[in-house]
């Protein structure tokens, strides 16, 4: 193997290409992990983004294709500086090196949609920092159910303790009843995750995940209170729901945004949706 050159995989086509090492190594910074976006027609006709570790091993790989865009606002609650866990509680750098980025997809998304989430990993002290995150990044928003757990202790208490658990083993998807981490259901979460490993100072990348979060809350109360004050004859469509949305607030949300925060509001708020048509527009996903 060229030690200059790096292979990559398409993760929708699988074709296989190089990208220079040095093109990792130069915007490596102090992060240990980078991410490199592969352009439509370099490798394939895919656009995706790759991420590099410090010891120039493939991590991760997400498509881009997708065209959708996270909202611009700002909480409003504001985060002050000192509340920000230092590296002492929550390691940003040592938990981007560590670990594989569909594990945060995957746990965030089952934290949004009310699951019970456990997530199996063999690292005692990665162990204290994800749970150290996932409660910063929640707290005084969406309440969550998780638990962190050794790959052995699983499998002496899974019959028992974890029946009715979203399960997964790093990648590895273990139990989704509900099937809610399908690649189409995952897409704004990817995003989110990609933000966070994209930035390069850790306070930052907290502030991230953490004001990603508090957005999906805030908007998730908007959209249930529209809902709850529609005083239509028909049921209310998704389509005119979009529309009062942009007519009510000077948040941009894409369609898709709007789906994903109708799967938060059924699953985790468990609202009455009945009075939402389920008529899709041809051609926009809805």
């Amino acid at each position: 193997m060229n030690k200059n050159r790096i292979l990559i995989n398409c993760p929708s086509c699988l074709k296989t290409g190089f990208i220079d090492a040095s093109e990792a190594i130069s915007s490596m910074g102090n992060r240990g992990v980078t991410a490199i976006h592969i352009l439509n027609n370099r490798i394939c006709s895919h656009s995706f983004v790759v991420y590099i570790d410090k010891n120039l091993k493939l991590r991760d790989c997400f498509l881009t294709d997708f065209q959708v865009d996270l909202p611009q606002m700002e909480p409003n609650r504001k985060i002050e500086n000192k509340k920000i866990p230092d590296s002492d509680a929550i390691d940003v750098y040592f938990i981007k090196i560590n670990m594989p980025a569909y594990p945060l997809i995957y746990t965030i998304k089952g934290c949004l949609n009310n699951e019970k989430v456990l997530f199996i990993n063999e690292n005692e002290v990665l162990k204290v920092h994800l749970m150290n995150l996932f409660e910063f990044i929640f707290h005084d928003s969406f309440a969550i159910n998780l638990m962190i757990e050794k790959r052995e202790v699983y499998q002496d208490n899974r019959a028992q303790h974890y029946k009715d658990f979203l399960i997964f083993d790093n990648n590895k998807i273990i139990r989704d009843k509900n099937k809610i981490l399908t690649k189409n259901n995952i897409k704004i979460d990817t995003l989110i995750v990609q933000k966070f490993l994209a930035e390069d100072d850790a306070k930052s990348s907290l502030l991230i995940l953490k004001n990603e979060i508090l957005k999906t809350f805030e908007i998730s109360k908007k959209v249930m209170h529209l809902i709850e004050t529609y005083k239509g004859e028909k049921q209310l469509s998704r389509e005119r729901l979009f529309e009062k949305f942009k007519e009510t607030s000077a948040i941009k949300i894409s369609y898709s945004y709007l789906e994903f925060i109708l799967d938060i509001i059924k699953n985790y708020f468990n609202f009455d949706l009945s009075a939402l048509s389920s008529y899709y527009i041809p051609g926009m996903g809805i």
